[in-house]
């Protein structure tokens, strides 16, 4: 009889059923399941939940099972009667369309775009060449172009205003006049930076299709300015306390990484600070934490050259171009978008 392996190869099939998971929580969103059990948060039995979304009783009990497993749905059983099931706490907050952290249109876009870019993986491998841009699907190609604008839009804004939120409370931003947010999105950090530092000057700098998007999400919010161009490209604004950078630098090179980063050493205000906000990897570890290890993967994907570093590498690059005193900074906790900062002046 064949020796049987010391390991299991269940970790293996946990890993391989990745891509179920994320299909079931798409699917769960997309089908209105969390919306329909916030109408009753104290719980609704399979068949209510299946008249109120319109699915098959089968598929409805399933659906809300597989939620369970996934710890976003909580199941109660009754003395007598069908089971309750209502949200839990992290679908309430998260996934319940309204609130100010929705992530569902976040979940939606990565499933039409993201998921599809994952299948060209192996050509990015072999070929070390970005493979995601032409196979994605554009958001022209979807059935409402409306609604997939709309989607693009709630992508961007809950990870990245979730993450402005965390830095707000672990570094204190009360000492800046102003604050130049370099290819800063559709400007989440503006509105909760704003809930943190109302007296806080900022100005967004980045594309102009962005900026766009950028306009309708910060409406007449005083005390923002929208600036178009590309930093590559046009000068970086001027005349700021501190520019912040968050997501930006592991889109590129080293030597592009040095780059940008003298040009903001310029830039800044004399005795202000470039602030770097990313998911690093561990210092003593590349393989540590899990969600840089993933994000550095999908550089493959997106970039040409970008790549997830640790705290130590990003010092040695700042070091290049001048900066004398960089500062670390843990995050109150991992966001979806960083888990520490580097605050570099001088």
């Amino acid at each position: 009889m064949t020796d049987l392996p010391t390991s299991n190869p269940m970790t293996l099939m946990s890993i391989a059923a990745g891509f179920r998971r994320a299909r079931l929580l798409a699917v769960a969103v997309e089908v209105g399941t969390f919306d329909a059990l916030a109408q009753t948060p104290s719980g609704v039995p399979a068949s209510t939940f299946a008249d109120t979304t319109g699915l098959p009783a089968r598929t409805a009990q399933l659906l809300l099972d597989g939620c369970v497993g996934l710890g976003l749905v909580a199941r109660t059983e009754q003395d007598s009667g069908e089971p309750l099931f209502c949200n839990s706490t992290v679908a309430a907050d998260f996934l319940v369309r309204g609130q100010p952290y929705y992530f569902g249109d976040f979940l939606l876009f990565n499933d039409f775009r993201g998921y599809q870019g994952w299948t060209t993986l192996a050509d990015a491998v072999r070929s070390d060449a970005p493979t995601s841009w032409p196979n994605q699907r554009p958001l022209d190609s979807h059935p409402d172009p409306e609604v997939a604008r709309a989607r693009f839009r709630g992508a961007l804004d809950p990870g990245t205003r979730w993450t402005a939120s965390i830095i707000a409370r672990s570094f204190d931003f009360g000492g800046f006049g102003s604050v130049l947010d370099l290819g800063g999105g559709i400007g989440a950090y503006c509105l909760e930076f704003a809930e943190h530092y109302p007296e806080l000057h900022f100005t967004l700098f980045d594309r102009p299709p962005t900026i766009e998007l950028a306009a309708e999400n910060i409406a007449d919010r005083t005390g923002v300015t929208l600036v178009a161009g590309d930093f590559w490209t046009d000068p970086i604004p001027t005349g700021h306390d501190a520019i912040l950078l968050s997501n930006v630098l592991a889109d590129w090179s080293d030597r592009d990484v040095v780059d940008l980063a003298g040009r903001c050493r310029a830039a800044v205000e004399p005795g202000g600070a470039v602030i770097v906000a990313e998911t690093f990897f561990d210092d003593s570890s590349r393989s540590t934490p899990e969600t840089a290890v993933m994000h550095g993967i999908h550089m493959i994907l997106e970039t040409h050259a970008g790549r997830n570093r640790t705290r130590d590498e990003y010092r040695t690059l700042l070091s290049e171009v001048g900066f004398r005193h960089i500062d670390e900074l843990d995050l109150l906790e991992t966001a979806p978008g960083a888990n520490g900062l580097l605050i570099a002046r001088g």
